[in-house]
């Protein structure tokens, strides 16, 4: 079905009583998106959670699953570097393979430093980033420490932490992606807002997943330059030429 993917968190305001467990008024919606052009569908899955912890994204793992992945497959997965993203999804996909996005990184990297500083920070963290080569990498991370370990030992610290997951695809044995960033699930995250937008916050919790799956129904309908009503419509009877049906669950 498809060997990388991408996936990220978006924030938003839901209505009505809250489901069970929930503490507040603020949903996570947790999106997986496919980077693999053989697939023509750009979103894979998504789960509606009150935020993004470990299980709720192992409900996006398990739902992925039901969809085609195979748990034991090869698969390539670029995110923010969230833990919960890593410690949820490989449970159901011990063999993953995962890339730290180098654009959350290189502004983590800045703003943990001095806000007089953070232009220069996120400069020379990108200039690591941007190696060709490990050994490259390596020689232009140590002066990166030599630069700013005193100004701005946090940000020393986090490019630390986040370089080897960042720079994995780099390796010969490393994970083959063919974007290094988490851009393409962001994108769909942002047309999500633009179709919620005239709706704006879902009503409750019985209707926000319906609500999802209409929109994830018309965006994948449009990469696939189908109309997406008779999109949404053929996957609702199970027309095999149309879309799969999609279901999003509420993570409780």
């Amino acid at each position: 079905m498809t060997n990388e993917i991408q996936v990220d968190g978006l924030y938003g305001h839901l209505w009505g009583p809250l489901p069970r467990r929930w503490r507040d008024h603020t949903y996570a919606l947790l999106i997986a998106a496919n980077r693999d052009p053989r697939c023509p569908e750009k979103v894979l899955g998504a789960v509606l959670a009150a935020e993004e912890e470990r299980e709720a994204y192992r409900s996006l793992g398990d739902l992925l699953l039901g969809r085609g992945l195979r748990p034991e497959a090869p698969l390539s997965v670029t995110a923010d570097g969230a833990p919960a993203i890593k410690a949820g999804l490989g449970v159901s996909f011990p063999k993953a393979q995962f890339v730290r996005c180098l654009w959350h990184l290189s502004r983590l990297v800045a703003d943990l430093g001095p806000a007089e500083a953070r232009a220069s920070l996120r400069r020379d963290c990108r200039h690591v980033l941007r190696a060709s080569t490990w050994d490259e990498a390596m020689a232009r991370y140590q002066g990166f420490r030599s630069t700013w370990l005193e100004r701005a030992p946090d940000s020393c610290r986090a490019l630390a932490e986040g370089f080897e997951e960042a720079m994995a695809p780099i390796l010969p044995e490393g994970p083959k992606v063919r974007q290094r960033t988490n851009g393409l699930v962001e994108r769909m995250g942002r047309e999500f807002r633009r179709f919620l937008r005239p709706r704006e916050a879902p009503r409750s919790s019985a209707t926000a997943p319906a609500l999802v799956a209409l929109a994830v129904a018309q965006i994948n309908a449009r990469h696939r330059r189908e109309d997406w009503l008779p999109a949404f419509l053929g996957a609702a009877v199970g027309s095999p030429q149309r879309l799969t049906g999609f279901r999003v669950p509420l993570h409780t």
